[in-house]
């Protein structure tokens, strides 16, 4: 996977932002590479299709003429005359392009019970990371994301968000991010299952 080529070959100590990255190492190619792949994946996700394919058409068109260098940063600016919420996209360019900041997850306290025919589920999702992030939490049975089981939370880096389902039968597991849209590390740690019924 992508996401842990990234966190196996960074050093941590050692890394810039990306758009201030050079490739001197292998370490400066998983970010440039792995790292750089996904925080386009992220911001293409974020402003759709349309957006980013009309940026890149501009950005192409922008640079065609000879002595017209093309920069990553010239690029983002080309993209966020596309956003349609510039605070948004300039908070996501400033964590995934300008910091090495990278949120990472935990599930505390799942717990479910029944009420009347149906099941209340919370937990507490923590940020352990260093990144902010908005991410799902989804209440699963197998491989299966359960209706009404899919939760978007919002969580700065050393927060916590209390989350909440009502389902129609008890889950397996609680899984952050089931869909991979968000990177961040220790993703095998931001999975619980919720405690047995007391």
């Amino acid at each position: 996977m992508l996401e842990q080529q990234y966190l196996d070959g960074r050093i941590g100590s050692r890394e810039q932002a990306l758009v201030e990255t050079r490739e001197a190492s292998s370490a400066d190619e998983a970010v440039l590479q792995k790292k750089g792949a996904w925080a386009m994946w992220m911001l293409h996700n974020s402003l759709g299709a349309e957006r980013t394919f009309a940026g890149l058409r501009a950005f192409m068109t922008e640079h065609r003429a000879p002595g017209r260098f093309a920069t990553p940063e010239g690029l983002l600016r080309t993209l966020r005359l596309q956003a349609s919420h510039t605070i948004q996209f300039d908070a996501q360019v400033a964590q995934w392009f300008r910091s090495t900041r990278l949120p990472a997850f935990a599930i505390d306290g799942a717990r479910c019970e029944q009420v009347d025919r149906a099941w209340s589920c919370t937990a507490i999702l923590r940020n352990v990371g260093t990144g902010d992030a908005a991410v799902d939490v989804a209440a699963m049975r197998g491989d299966t994301v359960m209706a009404g089981g899919m939760v978007r939370v919002g969580v700065g880096a050393g927060k916590s968000a209390s989350v909440h389902w009502t389902l129609p039968t008890r889950p397996e597991r609680l899984v952050v991010d089931p869909d991979v849209m968000v990177l961040q590390a220790r993703r095998e740690q931001a999975v619980a299952r919720p405690a047995p019924d007391t």
